[in-house]
């Protein structure tokens, strides 16, 4: 509990040692690892943010844990584990806009335009009004246009 009051008041480094206690006395509690795996991810600690998540996700598989684990490996720069991330969180239930934008992003960070524009008008489907979903579709499709780039299929379809 003190490390979730310090990290509310914003002293990050002292609820990641907080965090880091609690998880050294119960290394198995998903709650004690999503935790310290968010305090490591709020100081920019990406690859300590990264182990720590996969422990909580093997631990407690849950949609909120595999978004935050995919957007650490995109800050990582790992596109290809982003996706698979972003995926399972899909898998495991989540019907919101972030998995589909979460792969998309994966999906055009690896320059597979044609790939991300698809799951882009996928989560549009389901999610007609979402900003961010729409943005992206935009900037894709422009992307896909330019010169230089992949060739993708274009129009506003």
């Amino acid at each position: 509990a003190l490390g979730i009051l310090l990290a509310e008041s914003g002293r990050a480094r002292e609820a990641r040692d907080e965090f880091r206690n609690a998880e050294e006395l119960d290394p198995e509690n998903p709650r004690f690892l999503a935790n310290l795996a968010g305090a490591c991810a709020q100081l920019q600690m990406w690859e300590e943010a990264a182990a720590v998540y996969e422990g909580a996700c093997a631990a407690a598989p849950s949609p909120a844990l595999y978004l935050k684990l995919g957007s650490v490996y995109r800050r990582l720069g790992q596109p290809g584990r982003a996706l698979a991330a972003f995926g399972r969180a899909r898998d495991l239930g989540d019907d919101g806009s972030a998995p589909f934008l979460g792969m998309a992003l994966s999906k055009a960070e690896m320059n597979q335009i044609p790939e991300a524009i698809e799951l882009v008008r996928q989560g549009l489907g389901r999610h007609p009004e979402d900003a961010a979903l729409r943005t992206l579709y935009d900037d894709l499709i422009r992307r896909s246009r330019s010169p230089g780039s992949p060739p993708g299929r274009t129009g506003s379809g």
